[in-house]
């Protein structure tokens, strides 16, 4: 029986359903096996879980959402019943991040019409979420106000212009972390900037 998988969200609002369908639906239709378009979706509170940023930068050119553990928090979530070649389409195709399984006592998922699962899976980043340097992790952003945090950092500059990637119009900052060589730099230097922390499920949340 396929475990309810979380696909978080900052908000409950239907615009995030839908853009969570949409992406989902999208996967399912590059897979290389016939996948299943059904795809329901529930509303639920995730807590003891916090979302941030991915300590990478996606192939659209955004730094993408990423789960953390965070007792006390509540977190609004989108949640879908998978079924198993759903799933596997969802793990081949997320080579950034990796399904986890989490403990629903531990870190409770209460969906809106009142079930707790028992147990769930979530997707984490292989690379951490990204920090302010100094311990704390930024909070979930829109790109343009994420942007700015990281143009404001001092570092990561361009070898030629002495600006930051990330300073700019957001359409075009986007448009420059699209080239892929910009993106591989770019996860070397959350890291060598340490603005990169490791994420640690394998404590009170794990199954």
């Amino acid at each position: 029986m396929p475990f309810p998988k979380a696909w978080y969200s900052t908000d409950s609002s239907s615009v995030s359903r839908v853009r969570a369908a949409v992406v989902m639906r999208r996967k399912f239709a590059n897979y290389h096996r016939p996948v299943s378009t059904v795809l329901p979706l529930v509303r639920g509170q995730l807590h003891n879980i916090a979302v941030g940023h991915s300590a990478h930068v996606s192939k659209a050119g955004y730094v993408a959402a990423a789960p953390y553990p965070l007792l006390g928090e509540c977190t609004a979530v989108w949640l879908s019943w998978l079924d198993d070649v759903q799933l596997m389409a969802l793990d081949e195709t997320e080579p950034n991040y990796r399904r986890i399984q989490l403990d629903g006592e531990a870190c409770p998922l209460v969906v809106d019409r009142g079930d707790r699962p028992e147990e769930f899976s979530l997707f984490t980043s292989r690379w951490g979420v990204l920090t302010d340097g100094n311990g704390g992790t930024f909070p979930f952003l829109d790109q343009p106000a994420l942007f700015g945090l990281l143009a404001g950092s001092g570092t990561g500059d361009l070898l030629e212009e002495g600006k930051s990637v990330f300073d700019g119009p957001p359409e075009l900052v986007a448009e420059q972390l699209a080239i892929p060589s910009v993106q591989a730099w770019a996860r070397e230097w959350f890291s060598s900037a340490g603005l990169a922390a490791p994420v640690d499920f394998d404590g009170p949340c794990a199954g």
